[in-house]
């Protein structure tokens, strides 16, 4: 997923970097001075009605695992959330509010 993003013009996109108390999936951050960022926390579903579950337990994992933190102390503004879910060729996205 990260490498369909790494072409973007103006961002950064790292993929499974250490911030916080784990491991996002995706970070992409504007390299304008404290431009802004979007975590990015994929999952896979086994079933279609388990996607929504899936979407609100990668929203918990960025919160949990306080992903926003270094991207904050860098003065990143806003930061923005986002958890995707896949199930076979479907996909669902739940933003953080």
């Amino acid at each position: 997923m990260a490498g369909l993003l790494v072409n973007i013009g103006g961002y950064s996109v790292k993929s499974n970097r250490e911030s916080g108390n784990g491991r996002p999936d995706i970070v992409i951050t504007e390299l304008k001075f404290r431009g802004r960022a979007m975590i990015l926390e994929l999952k896979v579903s086994e079933t279609i009605s388990g996607m929504e579950k899936k979407c609100e337990e990668g929203l918990a994992q960025i919160e949990k695992g306080n992903y926003a933190q270094p991207l904050l102390d860098d003065g990143h503004q806003p930061i923005l959330k986002y958890a995707i879910c896949f199930f076979k060729k479907g996909s669902m996205v739940r933003k953080a509010k």
